[in-house]
Order: structure tokens, then sequence, then C-alpha cells
């Protein structure tokens, strides 16, 4: 027989009920604040898939506490992270959307307007009658959502993924350390790539999601402007509706970092060159990246890693030019392919391989085991795209670029890669269309 339902709202009202008809909703804790329902902060995380590291950012953060708006403000003077989670210091990235939280007020259990869209309840989530929920989630997905002003488009549909949307009920406005404890109460919204884990399986379950159809290259697009939408009936416990208010807006809205190079190296992952922020050169001609010196063989690829998925479809013999030179001699050009294809693999797009055409050595020194070999790359920024993130990735309708030409440099290892070389070979890299 199926079990009826009833409301988390009046689960909790009866809770409160038991512990002494306080007006606590959290015990311990000073009452629900009075008025309407309101915005508080706009967090959002990537766990590292990006950069490998974690970045977390908050959007009620100042941008930079040395500007005279923001030096004396309680942030900047009296809270240990200041600045640091700001978008200038932590600027979203394409990987943000892994867990984007609204923190509110107080805990937003109600949408009045759920019934003129068809729904039977003002109730956000419901739970069983009796025992212990195994299945909660919101009654609704669509009472939190993102609208994109630049992302791609095809057919009228927009580039923004598919993500699963949850209220969470714990966390306060104080955290220690909010990339690992959370603020709340607040709905929160997730990109999922993958339903293997039970808990990502669970999720995927919710919202339709299967092994087999499950986007592993769902993301945010870079270089792109995003708002969080709310139903405007969303209300606390007491049914006052949300206050969203110009400062609302301003929090609820983030623009993601553009479309850049992370890293360089010889494709093993474990030797890369972070090249973010100037850490390795400024990708110009007087000032270009720079791979580790001798990590690149002379009949090794180099790997440029992406913050975004690299749409495959416009890559071409001409998307990169090369020079390499000997001992200090005259540069003299080498024809190149470049591709995310490593022998029919092309992982998450994210690796653009640049190889001699034909996998030959960069270069033939009569001396291989003294002679110095430069390689110096230039990726034709202006003509890589991301990949499009509208649904099915359509090919050609990305329409952010990298908008200028950016120079990677490297000092080939002298004589042969050692047997261990764990390094992409230039022969592997294969057409960048039969992705």
């Amino acid at each position: 027989m199926k079990k009826r339902k009833k409301s988390l709202f009046l689960g909790a009202v009866a809770s409160l009920m038991l512990l002494g008809a306080c007006n606590d909703y959290l015990t311990g804790q000073d009452g629900e604040p009075t008025g309407p329902l309101k915005v508080v902060r706009l967090t959002l995380i990537d766990f590292g898939l990006n950069t490998g590291h974690l970045v977390f950012t908050d959007t009620s953060v100042p941008s930079d506490c040395t500007l005279p708006q923001y030096k004396d403000l309680k942030q900047c003077t009296n809270d240990p992270f200041m600045d640091m989670y700001g978008v200038k210091k932590s600027p979203p990235n394409p990987d943000s959307l892994r867990r984007l939280r609204v923190v509110f007020n107080k805990t937003p259990l109600l949408d009045l307007d759920a019934p003129s869209r068809g729904l039977n309840s003002t109730e956000l989530e419901l739970v069983p009658e009796s025992g212990v929920p195994t299945d909660l989630m919101l009654v609704d997905q669509k009472v939190i959502g993102l609208s994109c002003t630049n992302c791609s488009t095809d057919n009228g549909q927009v580039g923004i993924p598919l993500t699963y949307n949850s209220l969470q009920l714990t966390g306060s406005d104080l955290s220690p350390d909010p990339s690992q404890f959370p603020y709340g109460p607040g709905l929160q919204m997730e990109v999922l790539t993958s339903c293997t884990s039970a808990a990502n399986k669970f999720k995927c379950d919710k919202i339709g999601l299967t092994s087999k159809n499950v986007d592993p290259l769902a993301a945010l697009e870079p270089d792109s402007s995003y708002t969080v939408t709310l139903s405007k009936g969303l209300a606390g416990r007491d049914k006052e509706r949300i206050a969203l208010d110009d400062r609302a807006t301003a929090l609820l809205s983030f623009r993601t970092e553009p479309l850049q190079i992370n890293s360089v190296g010889n494709g093993d992952h474990d030797h890369s060159t972070e090249v973010r922020g100037g850490e390795s050169g400024t990708g110009t001609a007087s000032d270009p990246y720079k791979i580790t010196d001798e990590q690149i063989p002379l009949d090794g690829a180099i790997e440029i890693a992406t913050n975004a998925s690299i749409d495959y479809s416009r890559l071409n013999g001409t998307s990169a030019t090369a020079e390499v030179s000997v001992n200090g001699g005259a540069p003299k050009a080498v024809a190149v392919i470049v591709s995310p294809n490593v022998d029919g693999d092309c992982g998450n797009l994210r690796s653009i391989y640049v190889a001699p055409v034909g996998g030959v050595p960069w270069a033939t020194p009569t001396n291989p085991m003294t002679d110095e070999v430069v390689v110096t790359v230039t990726l034709k920024g202006a003509a890589v795209y991301d990949l499009s993130q509208v649904k099915g990735h359509p090919l050609g309708k990305g329409i952010h670029t990298m908008g200028k030409d950016l120079v990677i440099r490297a000092k080939l290892l002298k004589g042969s890669a050692p047997a261990d070389y764990a390094g992409v070979p230039s022969n592997l890299i294969k057409d960048p269309n039969n992705c």
C-alpha cells in the first residue's frame, strides 16, 4: 500500500512543539528572523577538477578589500577570509557548478506559487507519514534554475547543463571553512557527470540520468554571465515571500572566467606546468609559457590543458604553428597536427596536443645527446572555440575563444626518451575529426 506523505514543514512544526513550544528553529539558536525570506549569499565550488586544487567562490564577499568602497566593510576588517573567496581572487570557472548553493536567512520551506504551475502542494519537499525519509527531493526541480545571457544557443536551446536541485537544511551563516563546511540553509544545484557512486546514482535516478545517458562533459561555459532564478513564491514557514530586490539579484549573478590555458606539459598529467595567473610566463612571444626543461623528448607531443572542453571540429593544422631551433640557430617551421585525439581517445576534450605531422621527431640534431633543441608553439587562440553546452554538444556552436595568440616554449630532452616515459608520443596524435 502506498504510504501517505506529509510536508516537511508540518513535520518540523510538530518536532518543535515537542521541544516545549519554543520558537527555536535550530535547537539552541535564536528563532527565525521575522520578515521576508532573503538571499544571504551565493556560493560555488569546483572540487579541483579544473585546476587540480579546490576553487570556492562567494558572491557576497567584496571583490577587492583594498578598494576604497570595500576596505572598511566588516568582511574586510573582521573576517579572517577577507576577499579570499571573492570573484576577483577566486573567480567561478566552468566546473564551479559541481555545487552551487543559494543561502537564505531562514529555511525556505514553501513555494506559494507552486499551485499556479499545476502542483498540488506548496511544500518544497514531502516526507513519509512515519519513519525516516528514503527519497527526499524537491517536489518541483524548477523552483531554482539558471539563466544565461551570452551562452551558446542552437534551435532555441541555451547552453545550460542539467542539474540536480535540492533543499539543504544544514549549515549556518558562519563557517570555519566554507569550502569544507557549507553555509546554510539553502537551495543547491549540482551538475552530475557520473552516476557511478551511490550518492550520485541516487541523484541521477531523481532527474532521469543513468550511466548510459549522463553527460561527462557537462559544465558551465567559459566567459558567460549567469543568474540563478528562484520562484517568486519561495517563503519560510511564516509564508513571507522572498525579497527578490536589487541586492538579491546582485548576489545571484556571476560570470565565469574566460576560456584559457590551465597548464602545459608532456601529457602525463603529473609533471604539467601550471600557467594560470602568469605562474610560468604570460603566453606572449617575449614571455612564453614555459614547459619544464627536458620533459619532452624529440618524439614527444606537447599537451595544452584548458579550463573547458574544446570544439574539436574547429581544430586543424593552422590552429597552431611551431618552430624548432637547434643550439640557438635560426628557427625552422614544423608542420603540426593539433588535436585532442590520442590514439582514438579524446578524453574530456580539455587537452589539445601539438605534434609534428606524421609523428616524426621535432628535429634530427647532429648530436642528439648534447645538442639543445627548443620548440616554440603558437596556439592561435582566436581560432580555438569551446564546446557548446547545449544538450548533445552540437559542433560549431561554441562562441567563446581565447581571443589571442598564446606562445608555449619547451627545451627538449637530450637523447632518447627513457623506457618508463609516461608522456604522449607524437605518433599517437590522430585526426581531431575522429573524436
